[in-house]
């Protein structure tokens, strides 16, 4: 599937997980449209959101995600999206 430019700058970026704000700082575009683009990732599972769980720092896959606020998660590259930048 090809991809855009944003979309393998977010991908490129997230070999480990990172929160919504260093996406920003490290691609090149807006807010809305990197959202957006992540977004669309997640729904071809090429990348995957993560939360922490209570007390700790730990990061875990959730059943839940809420992209109303985005700011709240953690995202990482999948395996699938792995495959896409190689």
């Amino acid at each position: 599937m090809p991809l855009d430019n944003i979309e393998l700058q977010i991908l490129n970026s997230l070999t480990f997980p990172e929160s919504f704000g260093v996406l920003m700082e490290e691609v090149a575009a807006p807010e809305k449209i990197i959202g957006d683009c992540l977004k669309g990732l997640m729904d071809k599972d090429l990348v995957h959101s993560l939360s922490k769980v209570e007390g700790t720092e730990i990061l875990e896959k959730g059943f839940f995600y809420n992209s109303d606020n985005m700011h709240d998660y953690s995202y990482q590259i999948t395996a699938k999206g792995l495959d896409e930048l190689f």
